[in-house]
């Protein structure tokens, strides 16, 4: 295992890093998940495209108190390897190993199992329903998989509910640009401004090619 990865065994320790020493976790990170993947099958795609994304929420946020919620959740491989999970990373996807999706009783970042798209937003807006009954003061965090306009009656739930929360988009398919278009449509609106804000950031696979961008 790599000298950075080798390093981290929460999130508190990603919040330690530089930025040059982030990037070779990345690179760490990449390395290790082709390494594994390559023997035990698993999502790679998703996963390779997720790693600044997932660094990122970990360098920002404070799990287990903020809660990510992930939909599908099929690509939280670089989650489980920030959050204590890095020594049983071989045996995802095996018997009695690591599941390869998130899992409430694996560890107490993962507050939500789903293996289905289209969950995460619902979810979270009733942790988000439940966190301001009690008046608790942490926030929820949804990492969206989009899954090709599925997702459609989850997000217009969000934005009619406008609860303080940030949502992170990934596509499933980067030639699908209905992502796009529905942020277009809504970005001008008052749900995306001020204290109800959602946040989105598109980050599609990495193994694959903007059409517009390709040779």
């Amino acid at each position: 295992m790599s000298r950075y990865l080798e390093m981290v065994d929460g999130p508190m320790h990603v919040k330690k890093l530089n930025l040059v020493q982030l990037e070779e976790l990345a690179a760490e990170i990449r390395h290790e998940l082709i390494t594994v993947l390559a023997k035990n099958g698993g999502h790679l795609g998703p996963n390779l495209g997720v790693v600044e994304l997932t660094l990122a929420l970990h360098y920002v946020f404070n799990t287990p108190k903020d809660k990510f919620v992930w939909d599908v959740s099929h690509q939280v491989y670089v989650h489980k390897l920030l959050t204590g999970r890095k020594e049983r990373f071989p045996s995802i996807r095996s018997t009695g190993g690591l599941s390869g999706f998130a899992v409430r009783a694996e560890s107490e970042h993962d507050c939500y199992g789903a293996a289905h798209a289209g969950t995460a937003l619902s979810a979270a807006l009733g942790m988000c329903a439940a966190r301001d009954q009690r008046g608790a003061p942490s926030e929820q965090r949804a990492g969206e998989q989009e899954d090709r306009g599925n997702c459609q009656r989850a997000r217009h739930s969000r934005e009619e509910a406008k609860p303080d929360f940030t949502v992170t988009e990934s596509p499933d398919d980067p030639a699908d640009n209905e992502v796009q278009r529905h942020q277009t449509r809504h970005r001008g609106e008052p749900s995306h401004h001020g204290p109800d804000r959602c946040a989105a950031a598109e980050v599609p696979d990495q193994d694959l090619v903007q059409p517009e961008t390709a040779a």
